[in-house]
């Protein structure tokens, strides 16, 4: 290749005895930034077969092969699954030879029954946004660090502004984008600050997909790839596919929660033209607070999601 690929792994292989036992992965850069000024995750796999598969990967990568032969052994050691994925706990490789693991990817984001959410540290692909546009779900969650990527031209950027509004407006679909509160003119608000660790990914660096988490066999995929073409067939990338461990989808979900309503009011925040004169919704003592929370509109669809009656 002309130019070298993103070595993007980030992942520790516990060894004992010269056997691996455990492996240490996730989105997280062994750095400041990495710690200090994004989202991200870090999961830690203690099974010996989990552990060993990142160990070959590990040691193809150290003998510096070229990159055709290092895709063709990747590609060849991937189990790309056609459907559902097995039980248990498996790992996906990169750079590989074709889009089949993206497009798996999609798959598993379009036909997720019940709920869907993701995160986005780079623009949500083409790929992605059919998916929130013609998935099944009734509920899908979308968590981005920017609205779109920092690669769109200028002469297209309103289109793909139009697009990603409409996708919003999809009663389906709940967006978030990453914002801090660049202003302290809300009542006991302080002005926040950014770490200045990070230049390129300020807010949302995880790379999640967590699909029918509340169910009784949810998928987790987690790792380093950002749900790319580049992260699929050029970087050196790694993902966990979880399937059917409720309590991690829970940790999981607890945490995409989390971030969600954190960025989601700091992005409404940032949308206020006047914040000194903006007026917060307060307890509506009125009998028609709840209307909204039935019917066909986002938030019945949150209730019935979350208090398990859908």
């Amino acid at each position: 290749m002309k130019y070298p690929p993103i070595s993007h792994h980030k992942f520790i292989v516990l060894l004992q005895h010269g056997e691996p036992i455990a492996v240490l992965t996730g989105s997280t850069n062994f750095s400041l930034g990495g710690v200090y000024g994004q989202s991200n995750v870090v999961h830690v796999v203690e099974q010996p077969p989990v552990a060993a598969a990142y160990l070959r990967c590990w040691t193809l990568m150290a003998g510096q092969p070229a990159r055709a032969a290092l895709r063709a052994a990747l590609s060849a050691s991937n189990v790309i699954p056609i459907a559902q994925p097995p039980k248990g706990i498996g790992a996906i490789f990169s750079p590989q030879q074709t889009l089949a693991a993206l497009d798996w990817h999609v798959d598993r984001a379009k036909s997720a029954s019940d709920a869907l959410f993701m995160t986005f540290a780079f623009g949500m692909g083409t790929r992605f946004r059919d998916a929130y546009r013609d998935g099944t779900a009734p509920l899908r969650y979308a968590l981005l660090d920017k609205l779109l990527a920092s690669g769109v031209p200028a002469a297209k950027r309103a289109a793909a502004e139009a697009e990603m509004l409409a996708l919003r407006k999809q009663v389906e679909n709940r967006f978030a984008v990453g914002n801090l509160l660049a202003t302290n003119k809300f009542d006991r608000w302080v002005r926040e600050a950014l770490t200045g660790l990070n230049t390129n990914v300020r807010f949302i660096h995880t790379k999640i997909a967590i699909i029918d988490p509340l169910g009784r066999d949810p998928v987790v995929i987690s790792g380093s790839a950002n749900f790319s073409e580049a992260s699929t067939t050029g970087n050196d990338e790694n993902m966990l596919v979880i399937r059917g461990n409720r309590r991690v989808a829970d940790i999981y979900l607890g945490e995409y929660m989390r971030l969600w309503s954190h960025y989601a009011f700091r992005e409404w925040a940032a949308a206020q033209d006047d914040p000194a004169s903006t007026k917060f919704k307060f307890l509506d003592v009125s009998n028609t607070w709840w209307r909204s929370y039935f019917g066909n509109t986002a938030r019945s669809r949150q209730r019935a999601y979350f208090s398990g009656v859908a």
